[in-house]
């Protein structure tokens, strides 16, 4: 039996399991045998003691100062020298050259690569990428010394390495010294469907703008809650929906929703008028590509992959790092409904067109096809 080894972490946001189907999809002569790093890793208490000992010495002192809070306590848990090398040894002894076509990982925070197998990485972001953002704390985000040069290691073992968006790739290349060969950008999926028709103009004029996002501060929500205090001064009728955290915002025509299941947001992507997540640290943000389906000019900063779906004055705004430049595009959308309903129009085409996962899944697949030896490539039969 043919067999291909998926190496993940969690849902990584639902991508593992749409880049399985993908898999399964393409190589249809193969098995996909699936491995959940957190899965294996419940199942072995000892090794879990031996990291946590791991985890206070390598970023203890960044708790103690404060750089880090409790809220990256599971991240560097996974971000240790130890844990790293634990995982690689562990697959060097499973990965035993041919019994394999080739080994897949998503995210890139350990070295899943053995000698003599093929091996891809799917990745949505770098350590050395967090440097491109204005005005964050990098100290956040900064992983130890020893970390960040074994990261080095996932990318140059790789066969080659697939990354969500441009910067990432431009990141891979210029900080990491790969070949551009090496790097493909390739996007990610959509994980809604959406059928509605096309809206008339009256849902644009309806000046609702909605923000959906987790992590309030990340996704820029202090910003564009200063951005609205100024469009209330011109548009008194506007109005902004929060969805997926609960800020303490009291502001006049603001309501907040907080979390709710994933079903229930698409009841607000129908009835907004402009989306709008000015978030200062962006990987990929799928959400932008979903209120592109709901047919939603989008306003963001003009930073992480957001230049890569978002074309300037084509279906939505990209602005700089500050308030007034975000206050101006959306002042220029409120002021015209019917800008925003072709704006909403593009976007609905570009994000059908060229980020469904099914798009995705097939350039990665042929990616993998032409990067596989002679030997290996007699065993695909593509999916039709």
């Amino acid at each position: 039996m043919n067999r291909i080894l998926f190496i993940k972490k969690g849902k990584f946001s639902n991508t593992n399991a749409k880049v399985t189907q993908q898999l399964d999809l393409y190589f249809k002569n193969h098995f996909v045998e699936v491995l959940d790093l957190e899965v294996y890793l419940s199942k072995k208490p000892l090794i879990l003691i031996i990291n946590g000992f791991f985890s206070m010495k390598e970023y203890g002192l960044d708790f103690l100062s404060g750089k880090k809070s409790k809220d990256d306590l599971k991240k560097v848990f996974f971000c240790t020298t130890f844990l790293f090398k634990h995982i690689k040894n562990m697959l060097e002894r499973k990965v035993v050259p041919g019994y394999y076509t080739f080994t897949f990982q998503t995210q890139s925070m350990h070295d899943c690569s053995s000698p003599g197998t093929p091996h891809f990485v799917y990745t949505d972001h770098t350590v050395l990428a967090n440097y491109y953002y204005p005005d964050i704390s990098i100290k956040k985000y900064e992983k130890s010394p020893g970390y960040i040069k074994m990261e080095q290691y996932v990318y140059k073992n790789a066969t080659k390495v697939f990354v969500f968006g441009g910067q990432v790739a431009r990141s891979l290349v210029d900080d990491y010294q790969l070949p551009e060969k090496k790097v493909a950008c390739v996007g990610a999926g959509y994980n809604v469907q959406v059928s509605s028709p096309p809206a008339d103009e009256a849902r644009y004029a309806r000046k609702e703008i909605l923000f959906v996002g987790i992590e309030w501060e990340r996704k820029g929500g202090p910003m564009l809650v200063e951005a609205f205090q100024k469009i209330l001064l011109k548009h008194p009728d506007a109005h902004l929906t929060i969805v997926g955290c609960s800020p303490k915002v009291t502001l006049p025509n603001c309501k907040v929703i907080g979390k709710i299941p994933l079903s229930e947001v698409s009841k607000y992507f129908e009835r907004a008028s402009i989306f709008c997540m000015p978030s200062i640290r962006e990987p990929f943000g799928i959400v932008y590509i979903e209120a592109m389906l709901y047919r939603l000019p989008v306003v963001a900063l003009n930073l992480g992959a957001t230049p890569d779906f978002i074309q300037l004055g084509v279906n939505g705004f990209l602005v700089e790092n500050n308030i007034e430049d975000l206050a101006d595009a959306l002042d220029q959308l409120l002021q015209s409904p019917s800008r925003c309903q072709a704006f909403g129009e593009n976007g609905h085409k570009i994000a059908h067109k060229q980020y469904s996962w099914n798009h995705v899944g097939v350039t990665i697949c042929r990616e993998i096809t032409s990067e596989l030896p002679a030997t290996h490539k007699n065993k695909v039969h593509k999916a039709k």
